[in-house]
């Protein structure tokens, strides 16, 4: 999944999704918006903007199917149809951008080892186990658990500019919407 973007001009975030494909699962490549509140509006999938279900690339807010000229203004105003080659030019006015991650609101704070894994190709012993972590936002603290191995997962928060959520990144394929409950 690719770092979140934010859309200034109408105060949503895009989200971009490319997985390739691998034994078990087709490729996915998907855009989805998120509202001020944390709510998925829209989405939108590779195959609705080429035949052949290409990659969808971001470049400054427009959608664009790799190999095509063609873009798209979808992130700006919800238009699933090719832009005219004039209008293709970029505004200054229209946006995007790309969201930090925080890195101090993530904290490791036990592991705690369930099952000892050994392979053939690395013989250091290796654990499956439960990830406890303290994720701080603002003045909340939240408390999550991961299952996983001993490898560290790769686990990331970007807060959301003037907003009520904040997104959770893991292991750069998978996204969280953390918002509190009403």
């Amino acid at each position: 999944a690719v770092i979140p973007q934010f859309v200034p001009e109408n105060g949503l975030i895009i989200i971009n999704i490319k997985y390739p494909s691998s034994n078990r699962n087709a490729p996915l490549y998907k855009s989805y918006k998120i509202d001020t509140v944390g709510n998925i509006i829209d989405s939108l999938d590779a195959s609705q903007l080429s035949h052949d279900g290409n990659t969808l690339l971001f470049e400054m807010g427009y959608l664009r199917a790799e190999g095509s000229e063609n873009r798209y203004s979808w992130a700006f105003d919800g238009t699933k149809v090719a832009i005219s080659t004039e209008a293709n030019k970029d505004p200054s006015s229209r946006t995007v951008k790309a969201l930090s991650p925080d890195s101090g609101a993530l904290e490791i704070k036990y592991f705690h080892k369930t099952a000892k894994v050994k392979y053939r190709e690395n013989p250091k012993d290796q654990w499956r186990g439960t990830y406890y972590y303290n994720l701080t936002r603002q003045s909340d603290t939240i408390r999550f658990s991961l299952e996983g191995r001993n490898g560290n997962p790769a686990l990331e928060y970007y807060p959301c500019p003037n907003m009520d959520f904040g997104l959770l990144r893991l292991n750069q394929k998978s996204y969280y919407i953390i918002k509190q409950r009403n």
